[in-house]
């Protein structure tokens, strides 16, 4: 029997409101389906299962507002057609004192401990029954002020305010340094011409595929940029590269895509449809938001040309891309025009320092410039 929990959606959260069951008690789901949607400060999360099985008693009511590991639900393995599996729930007694109230013994000693009256907790076991959940979820009532259990949906400005302290955040613990490098596209655009000549137009690749494929593929060479700083560093055992969204509304979601240097150009650019598409339609995947363990951003198609990150926290890392621009290029003492765009690396110094930092960003380039690699 497996257990569904509140999942943790990124190193900064540590709650988040169940706004919606997909499922009821008994329901067969397969991998991949959808049985919940959760709200955290970045907008409402599509929670998908991992394996297949029926769905046990949902533990957890529309709108309540719990921590990240707080069981949702069990997952039940499937039954054979000779041998089906029962639901399992809590014994449930029966006390006849001022009317009925239905409850289990672990329920009822939980209640009295907290000095908490039965008949005021709604049960949702069998026949209305108050199990161990039920009294849980009024003993976090009872404790929490009234505006943190609220159901009040999230807006621009709650993703505004998430990011907002999260770049206080880190403008004041990160030491942070920054360098920059510019680039020379000519190989890069020139092999995605040749790779797009029989491409759909649906199905053309843009410049972000080769730039996640690159990053993915130098990472592995410099691992101390791929991490987090939480008391010292942690590295990740991969790479998970966030993509930088702009929502129409205002403010930014961060999805992600996992290992981009193993997936080839093309799986790359179905993911970053993918993840544009579910952002700014508000539905997002919680298998699209693993957490990053550094991120992209690119303001190109804005006009800029070049822009410092601020690394978000406990992130040790930030690569930002500005705009393709063309800029007069000296090679082997010749003087000509090259299609350009200029990389920034921004990493905490104390995970890496600037020789560790250029060298990645010189590794970066060499790929870039040998699209063959790609």
């Amino acid at each position: 029997m497996g257990e569904f929990r509140m999942p943790s959606l990124g190193s900064d959260m540590i709650e988040g409101t169940l706004r919606k069951w997909k499922v009821k008690k008994g329901d067969v789901v397969n991998r991949g389906d959808i049985i919940a949607e959760v709200e955290t400060q970045k907008g409402i999360i599509d929670i998908e299962v991992f394996e297949s099985g029926l769905i046990g008693e949902l533990l957890i009511q529309e709108d309540e507002k719990v921590p990240v590991g707080t069981l949702l639900t069990h997952l039940l393995p499937l039954p054979s057609a000779a041998t089906p599996i029962p639901i399992p729930i809590e014994p449930i007694l029966v006390q006849k004192e001022n009317g009925i109230v239905r409850a289990s013994p672990l329920a009822r000693k939980m209640a009295t401990e907290n000095h908490l009256v039965l008949e005021n907790i709604i049960g949702t076991g069998p026949e209305g029954a108050v199990t161990k959940a039920d009294v849980q979820v009024a003993l976090k009532k009872t404790k929490e002020p009234e505006s943190q259990i609220s159901p009040t949906p999230s807006t621009t400005s709650d993703i505004r305010d998430a990011i907002a302290k999260a770049m206080q955040k880190s403008q004041q613990e990160i030491p942070a340094y920054t360098l920059r490098t510019v680039l020379d596209l000519k190989p890069c655009l020139e092999d995605l011409a040749l790779r797009n000549k029989e491409k759909d137009p649906k199905e053309r690749l843009l410049l972000v595929a080769p730039f996640m494929k690159a990053t993915g593929l130098a990472l592995k060479d410099f691992p101390n940029l791929n991490g987090w700083w939480i008391d010292s560093f942690q590295p990740s055992t991969e790479i998970i590269l966030g993509m930088v969204i702009s929502l129409r509304s205002g403010g930014i979601l961060v999805p992600t895509i996992k290992n981009p240097g193993a997936l080839s150009l093309e799986e790359i650019m179905v993911q970053v449809s993918e993840r544009i598409i579910h952002a700014r339609s508000g539905h997002l995947k919680s298998s699209e938001v693993f957490n990053p363990s550094i991120t992209m951003t690119n303001l190109g198609e804005a006009g800029v040309e070049s822009i410092t990150g601020i690394i978000y926290p406990p992130q040790v890392a930030l690569i930002a891309t500005g705009g393709l621009a063309e800029r007069p290029w000296a090679e082997h003492g010749m003087l000509t025009v090259r299609p350009t765009i200029e990389f920034t690396l921004s990493a905490d110094h104390r995970a890496t320092d600037g020789t560790y930092g250029s060298q990645f960003l010189h590794r970066i380039k060499e790929i870039l410039a040998n699209p063959k690699q790609l």
